[in-house]
């Protein structure tokens, strides 16, 4: 649990922090840490919650199509419950962020 009087970019900072020693994968992590400092220097206002934010750069770098689709080795549920978000809004997240990031064609 992230303390609720961080500002958004810090709260998304410290979640892969809490996520990824429960899902070790440095490479992952590595780009998951390199993508959100892109999309806080990018994108000024977000939508939303952190968490949602987070989950979908997490979910946008997992399906990059290097692995396939979704986060590897982690089932979409316990993305789900890591965040405290659902499925749909990671989805509209990510889909925000490969767009921002210029992952996909448009």
């Amino acid at each position: 649990m992230v303390a609720s009087n961080l500002s958004f970019p810090e709260t998304a900072e410290c979640l892969p922090r809490n996520f990824f020693p429960n899902h070790p994968n440095r490479h992952l992590r590595d780009q998951v840490n390199r993508a959100l400092a892109q999309v806080l220097k990018l994108q000024k206002s977000f939508p939303g919650k952190p968490e949602g934010w987070t989950a979908g750069i997490l979910f946008a770098i997992g399906s990059d199509g290097t692995w396939g689709c979704g986060v590897p080795d982690v089932p979409n549920s316990e993305l789900e419950k890591a965040f405290d978000v659902d499925i749909s809004t990671i989805y509209k997240r990510s889909w925000a962020v490969k767009r921002l990031l210029g992952m996909t064609e448009l």
